[in-house]
């Protein structure tokens, strides 16, 4: 129950698709694939989309191969603070928060001896316009 005695309604709707390649030409052999989803949430007074879109390649030249994965991700979402997660957090008005992040990493085998492997992230987030709230007070999606 919320603080006003009323029950908390959270709707979440994701959808996605995917597609993929794979083949082989002797002892080459490559697949990759791409996925996207989108997602829509509902909540007391908060609303948000956000879409994800993962991509995955796989190369093998038996002596050496090379694994690619590549995430990005956007959300941007609005309404009031979610007073049940910060009970001392007094907020008016309406936040407009908007958060994209970009995650790449790539490995490369050789010999199965010299693995080398990079991973690296970067987010960000803004507030579109001047409301109190904090980004994490309005959806756990981040």
């Amino acid at each position: 129950m919320g603080s006003s005695g009323s029950p908390e309604v959270k709707l979440e709707l994701e959808l996605g698709f995917g597609v993929g390649v794979d083949f082989s030409v002797g002892v080459f052999s490559a697949s990759a694939s791409y996925t996207q989803a989108q997602a829509t949430i509902a909540q007391n007074g908060v609303f948000g989309v956000g879409i994800t879109g993962t991509m995955r390649a796989h190369v093998d030249l038996v002596v050496a191969s090379a694994d690619l994965h590549l995430e990005a991700k956007l959300l941007v979402v609005g309404g009031e603070c979610n007073k049940k997660k910060h009970e001392l957090h007094v907020a008016s008005g309406t936040t407009i928060w908007a958060y994209a992040s970009v995650k790449i990493a790539i490995h490369v085998s050789i010999f199965l001896v010299c693995n080398i492997g990079v991973e690296e992230e970067a987010h960000w987030e803004s507030k579109m316009n001047g409301g109190s709230c904090l980004l994490d007070e309005m959806t756990d999606l981040v």
